[in-house]
Parts: C-alpha cells; structure tokens; sequence
C-alpha cells in the first residue's frame, strides 16, 4: 500500500510538472495580461553583470519549478523502490516540501497547482508513516 501511494504521489507531482510545463510555454499575450507580459520582456536591468529582463526571471522561475517537479516526481518513485527503513525520513522530508509547494501555489496561484501537491503530500506522508511489508519486493 505505501508504495502504490508512493507511486501515485509521483504521478500528481508529474501532473503538476506537465501543467505547469504547459502554462510555461503557453504564456497568455492578449488583453492586459499580454501588457504585462510585454512589460516584463520590456524592462531589463543589470544584475551581476549580465543583462535580464523580469521576463527572463519570471520564464527562468518557471522552468527551474519543472525542473524541481520532475525530480520529486522520480525521487517518489525510486523511493517506492526502497525498503522504508532507508527511506522514511526522505519521505518525510518530500512531503513538507510537497505540501510548502501546495500552500504557495494555493496563496499565489490557483486551485490546480496546490491541490495536485496537496494530494502528493498526503499520499507521501501517510507512505511515509506506514509500516510496508516486503522489504525490497516490487509491487
């Protein structure tokens, strides 16, 4: 059982990656959203001797967050992998992340974001306080 949520904890955080790849390259350009948009690609600054836009800290935020997405997405799954003796104080660890990562995109974001790693954080969490059975078995 702990594995299969470890495994579906994986699956949402993958969701939430894919989405937010979506949104990512599918910036909205039209209206005043798309004002916005041209405004941070407009303004640029110097900043450590390199030249950026708020654009490019805005598009570079977004990617590294897929990035950070992905790997707990493939850190759950070979977590699921282990016996739970090597792991659960990682899994401990995943789940408040996860569940940080809930509360700021439900505070700043929107409804999607934060219940797809609402549910990953429980999912993690209640693997992580489980007892699993079959120590290195590969359900």
């Amino acid at each position: 059982m702990s594995r299969t949520l470890l495994r579906v904890a994986a699956g949402f955080t993958a969701l939430f990656g894919i989405g937010h790849g979506f949104g990512a390259t599918h910036p909205m350009r039209e209206g005043a959203r798309g004002a916005v948009v041209l405004a941070m690609q407009n303004v640029s600054f110097e900043i450590f001797g390199s030249t950026r836009t708020y654009w490019d800290f805005y598009e570079g935020y977004g990617y590294t967050l897929i990035a950070v997405a992905f790997f707990l997405a493939a850190l759950l799954w070979l977590l699921s992998l282990r016996p739970i003796a090597q792991v659960r104080d990682i899994a401990f660890l995943t789940a408040a992340v996860q569940l940080a990562i809930a509360v700021l995109a439900f505070n700043y974001f929107f409804w999607a974001p934060g219940a797809f790693n609402t549910i990953a954080a429980g999912c993690t969490l209640v693997a992580a306080a489980l007892p699993w059975s079959g120590a290195a078995s590969l359900r």
